[in-house]
């Protein structure tokens, strides 16, 4: 949905009211970058808002695409039942294996029949980056990894991928919890999120760089604002 062209005029109590809601403290991540101008620091606030809203499909693409592939390893290598293989939780680490109970739980909870597809839905970005430590190395990845991301540049090692994963997992946790992301590296972690993509499959990572606003809300930063009133669109 577009945002309204309507002139919003931020008037001193309403920046204040805007301050008190947001909380001082998260405030002032915005407030120093933004010269202690306060009223800067909402377009820098409204800014980062916008930023993280552009990375949903970057973002949601690279997970779903991470799960699926992840969940095509372990069905060939523990069955399509791989959730409830005792030869996959033998390996499986003791928080992940807890990561998978509470899963289980909740769709049995919710009276589903906790099928695998279920519970690849429901278990976290944090779980799937989990299964690329080394400790995994010997059990799934070691003759697995390039049929598994069929386009990775020779050489690439379990590692690689990891440190890939982890990037964009942290990514990931910053914009779900609406953290301030404006001040990091966003064109290489935007670069990073089709790079994994496109190990997967090409096509799917041409998609996401075709589709993808962040290059162009990256290059909205608000410049700082003259005194007075400032205008923006209304949200």
């Amino acid at each position: 949905m577009e945002e309204s062209q309507l002139i919003f005029d931020y008037k001193d109590n309403v920046v204040d009211a805007l301050e008190a809601t947001i909380s001082s403290d998260r405030f002032a991540t915005y407030l120093k970058p933004a010269g202690f101008d306060k009223r800067h620091a909402i377009q820098l606030y409204v800014w980062n808002s916008k930023l993280s809203e552009a990375l949903h499909l970057p973002l949601q693409t690279a997970e779903v695409t991470l799960r699926n592939s992840v969940n095509e390893r372990l069905c060939s290598l523990y069955g399509p039942e791989w959730p409830t293989s005792e030869r996959f939780r033998s390996v499986l680490g003791e928080e992940s294996g807890a990561n998978l109970d509470r899963v289980r739980g909740r769709i049995v909870k919710a009276k589903y029949v906790p099928v695998t597809g279920r519970i690849v839905a429901g278990l976290s970005f944090d779980f799937w980056a989990s299964l690329f430590k080394g400790k995994y190395d010997r059990p799934i990845w070691q003759t697995g990894l390039h049929a598994t991301f069929p386009y990775l540049p020779a050489g690439t090692r379990r590692g690689d991928v990891a440190d890939l994963v982890n990037r964009i997992r942290w990514l990931r946790n910053r914009v779900a919890h609406y953290e301030p992301i404006f001040k990091e590296d966003l064109s290489n972690l935007h670069t990073i999120i089709i790079r994994l993509i496109g190990f997967r499959c090409v096509h799917t990572a041409d998609r996401v760089r075709h589709h993808s606003t962040l290059p162009i809300v990256m290059r909205t930063r608000p410049a700082p604002v003259q005194r007075g009133s400032v205008l923006l669109p209304a949200q």
